[in-house]
């Protein structure tokens, strides 16, 4: 395969990936304002562990991508948040912020 369409599929591939991940953040974003808990911290939270699922194993992808469940997604964001703010706590500007929530 050519370097030029090495370059295309992977264009096409990142493509479908941001397009699922902002289907999924408009659904978790319109579930929360519907229960009244919805928050921009929250929706940027769920994008960011949604882009880091991406590149998780198949699985674990699956797993986020596949749970149309709020309580079990907002549960399993809750765990990424507190990792990943226990991974960055000393770079305000990686941390999730889910403690001010």
């Amino acid at each position: 395969m050519s370097k030029q369409k090495q370059k295309q599929n992977i264009k096409e591939i990142k493509t479908v990936s941001d397009q699922l991940v902002e289907v999924k953040v408009r659904w978790f974003a319109d579930s929360l304002k519907k229960q009244g808990l919805y928050t921009k911290k929250w929706e940027e939270a769920y994008k960011v562990y949604l882009d880091d699922r991406i590149g998780a194993n198949d699985e674990e992808r699956e797993k986020a991508f596949d749970n149309y469940d709020l309580h079990d997604v907002f549960l399993e964001l809750m765990n990424f948040c507190k990792w990943w703010d226990g991974v960055y706590d000393t770079e305000d500007d990686h941390v999730l912020i889910y403690r001010e929530e």
